[in-house]
């Protein structure tokens, strides 16, 4: 169900296609009533159960009116075999940039030099100089 956004799905569905983005949609959810978490209480997330909306007609029109199509998932291996299915659909090259972070670690040996030297400068200071 459209629940957010200015622009409804259909609008938003045509001018991706204008621009020559597919667009696959999944429906997830079983149908008829299914488990929702409405609340947090002190024993964790409180459930009741709630009806499965999907507007299936809407989400086939999305996916014809881009050139893609709609799927229907009722369970985490259905779910699977249609992103795979997808995938093998659109193979198109990726590029990627890879970005590396280095970490510094001079400061854990700085400092233990630092409160090595400390403590050999208070052990003199104690002691008095040496003869």
């Amino acid at each position: 169900m459209n629940n957010r956004g200015a622009i409804d799905p259909l609008t938003a569905g045509k001018a991706a296609a204008a621009f020559g983005i597919k667009i696959y949609t999944i429906g997830v959810g079983t149908r008829g009533m299914a488990p929702v978490p409405v609340a947090r209480g002190l024993f964790g997330l409180r459930y009741e159960n709630r009806p499965v909306e999907i507007d299936e007609s809407l989400r086939t029109q999305i996916a014809i009116a881009s050139g893609g199509r709609y799927y229907r998932a009722t369970n985490g291996a259905a779910l699977e075999n249609i992103t795979r299915e997808i995938d093998e659909l659109e193979r198109a090259p990726v590029q990627t940039r890879t970005y590396t972070r280095h970490t510094e670690l001079y400061r854990w040996p700085l400092a233990f030099a630092l409160v090595c030297l400390s403590a050999e400068l208070l052990l003199l200071g104690w002691n008095g100089p040496l003869p």
